[in-house]
Parts: structure tokens; C-alpha cells; sequence
């Protein structure tokens, strides 16, 4: 019987008039190649309206518009607020939102869940809200060059939110001057300021986890009668702690006092200056060395000789923690308080990266000014947590 079919070098049978078969596509394959080409002719879509580089058209006008994004995912700006979601019922939750918000001055949404212990889910759309009803906003100095990177988004009070905090919780806040201030914010300032609040969130989350010690700021010191309410309380550039002294002023960039109630009353404080570094000021000059850290060091021995911790808080020792960029900064640091001839152990220094990734900063260990190990509240808390 013969066969239409002959044998090929490989010893496959094929036929005469065909070349051999390709391999048969899977069934979960199916219209994926339909699919490829589509996806093609939308990036060639979106190449035609871009600027020559894959990156689609800035078209953004005030709040509103489209944000710079990869070819084929153009969303609209994290900075567009909602016309249909304007008005927002208002109560103590979304009052304590806002409350938290100028307490310490710039946060994200899930530090604000944080602060307020607060599921993040309900803190989320509490704050896009508030934002979508201009209670909050979104400084614009952190409108990313990339804005498709997952970077948290921070937010500040606005004019409207400081007069809701003025009528509900009678707060002396400033009538005007939020919108126009948080909009043209510099990105130094920003960074810095951002980079204290991460700090000060985890230092109120790691005491809270604790249970031993409560984390009291200044404003919580005037609510309880410890610092006389003669000037009202300001998340910044507060008055009381705007100290004058022979070498200058000093202006710490946050104040916190521990309280132990298992204490004495007058036994059972400690207060805490922290001063977060971003290593732009020069550590000493020939000339002019009053804005270096030199000349800071030099103003808060001078506070400390002239009693300004104890006028201002009551108390009759301070610590002040150095928040900084690396340790040759902090190494640099301890040199000019050895040359200066400091011997009180009043100084603590770590790094950003360090009090970041530690698992508590209250069990993080601190260098003094004597290159000793230290600890925030004087207890070595290694085996906590």
C-alpha cells in the first residue's frame, strides 16, 4: 500500500506539499497574541502624545490635571481633589484627625492612624475626604518628578482647618497664612520637618507599646497645669522655647518630657530636646560660627548653665538627642565637645538610618558625648519587645 507521506532526515513523517508543524498553543494561550498587539498599538497611542521620551504630557492646571506616568498609565494627579466629594460631615473623629495633623504639623495617612491608634483603612478615607473638603492639604513641594513611585503623601492643615480647630477645640491658631505657607514651602524645610514628624510618631508608638512611661508634649504639659499657660501652645516656632542666652539663641526642633507614674510627682520627669540633623550646617567656621553646629552646641550649655530647662519645664536635668546622617558626623560632633570641655553626659547622637530600622528607639542604643552607650530614658531596655 503506498503512503503519501515520506520519512524526513530527523525520521518525522511530513507531507510533500507542507513544511513540518509548529507546536500546537496551549488552551490557556489562546488570544494572548490578540491581546499582545492591542497593548502595542495603545503604547504607540499614547508614544504619539507624549514628549519624545515615553512619558506622557504634563497637562495640570492649580489642583487639578494628569500626572506624569509611564506609557499606558495615565491617572489622574494624587494632588486633584474631588468636586462631588466638596462637604464632609464632620465630627470628634475627624476633628481629632485634623487635631493630630497640626499637632505635628506634617503627616501621612497612616501615621495619622498611628498617633490616633486607628485602623488604617478608616484613617485613609477619612483624610481623603478632608482633603477633598480643603480641611487638609498636600504641600506642593513634594509633587514628585516620577509621581507613579509609591511615596507617601504628607499632609499639613489648612486655613479652613485651623478656624475648625479654633471653634471646636478653641486652639489660638493663626487666622491665615497656612495655604499660602505649606504651598511655597521649601523642599529642605520639608524634608526636614517630615523627617522629625516620622521621628516623633515612632518615639509616642514605641512608648505607648512599652506601657511603663507616658510621652508628654508641650501642649499636653500646658492641658495638665506642669508649664504655665502664659503663651498659647504652636506646633512651631512656639515662644517658650525660643531661648535667649549669652552665646545666642537656641530653638530645639521638638521638646518631650518622659513621666513615670510609678514615680514621685517631682521625681518621675525627664525632659528630651531632639534636634534632627540633616548634616547642612557646617560643624564649625573660622568666622561667623554662630550658625554651625558648634555654635549650637555652645548655646545649649549655655541654656543649660542659665537654668532656661528648668524655667521653661520645671525640671532640674535636660538631654538633648542628635538626630544625624552618619556616624563620621556624629564622631565630628563629640570632637567639639571634648574640645569645648564638656563632661556632663547631656548629649545623644545616632543616625536616621538607625533610629528608622531599630525595633524601638526607647531600646536603641545612643552614643553620649563621651562615646559611652546611652538610652533615651536612662534605662537600658535591650531585652524590651
Amino acid at each position: 500500500m503506498m503512503h503519501s507521506s515520506k520519512r524526513t532526515a530527523a525520521g518525522m513523517r511530513c507531507s510533500p506539499k507542507s513544511a513540518p508543524s509548529t507546536t500546537r498553543k496551549s488552551k490557556y494561550n489562546r488570544g494572548r497574541a490578540n491581546q499582545n498587539q492591542q497593548q502595542d498599538q495603545v503604547g504607540k497611542n499614547q508614544y504619539n502624545r507624549t514628549n519624545g521620551n515615553g512619558m506622557i504630557r504634563m497637562t495640570t492646571s492649580g489642583d487639578s490635571g494628569y500626572a506624569l506616568y509611564p506609557m499606558g498609565a495615565l491617572r489622574q494627579s494624587k494632588f486633584t481633589r474631588s468636586a462631588a466629594r466638596s462637604s464632609v460631615r464632620i465630627g470628634a473623629y475627624q476633628i481629632d484627625i485634623v487635631d493630630a495633623v497640626y499637632r505635628f504639623r506634617y503627616l501621612t495617612a497612616p501615621q495619622i492612624a498611628a498617633v490616633l491608634d486607628r485602623h488604617p483603612d478608616s484613617v485613609k478615607r477619612a483624610v481623603r475626604g478632608l482633603y477633598d473638603a480643603r480641611y487638609l492639604l498636600r504641600p506642593r513641594c513634594q509633587r514628585d518628578p516620577a509621581p507613579w513611585q509609591t511615596t507617601p503623601i504628607y499632609h499639613a492643615i489648612s486655613a479652613k482647618g485651623a478656624e475648625l480647630l479654633r471653634e471646636e477645640r478653641g486652639y489660638n491658631v493663626p487666622k491665615n497664612g497656612f495655604d499660602a505657607k505649606e504651598s511655597q514651602e521649601h523642599i529642605a524645610n520639608w524634608r526636614h520637618d517630615t523627617a522629625l514628624s516620622e521621628f516623633l510618631v515612632k518615639l509616642l508608638v514605641d512608648v505607648r507599646k512599652e506601657g511603663q512611661l507616658e510621652l508628654l508634649f508641650p501642649r499636653d504639659l500646658l492641658e495638665r497645669g506642669i508649664i504655665a499657660p502664659d503663651v498659647p501652645w504652636q506646633p512651631y516656632a512656639w515662644k517658650p522655647l525660643q531661648w535667649s542666652t549669652a552665646k545666642g539663641t537656641v530653638v530645639p526642633d521638638q521638646a518631650v518630657m518622659f513621666q513615670d507614674p510609678g514615680r514621685p510627682e517631682g521625681q518621675n520627669r525627664s525632659l528630651l530636646l531632639i534636634e534632627l540633623d540633616r548634616g547642612t550646617e557646617a560643624m564649625e567656621r573660622v568666622r561667623n560660627d554662630s550658625n554651625t553646629i558648634r555654635g549650637k552646641l555652645e548655646k545649649y550649655i549655655a541654656a543649660y548653665g542659665e537654668g532656661k530647662h528648668t524655667e521653661t519645664f520645671g525640671v532640674r536635668n535636660m538631654r538633648v538627642a542628635f538626630v544625624t546622617t552618619s556616624q563620621q558626623r556624629i564622631h565630628g560632633m563629640q570632637r567639639l565637645l571634648y574640645d569645648m570641655g564638656v563632661e556632663r553626659r547631656m548629649f545623644l547622637f545616632s543616625t536616621i538610618k538607625e533610629t528608622r530600622e531599630c525595633v524601638s528607639l526607647l531600646a536603641l542604643s545612643w552614643a553620649d558625648n563621651r562615646g559611652d552607650v546611652a538610652y533615651l530614658t536612662r534605662i537600658d531596655r535591650r531585652g524590651s519587645g
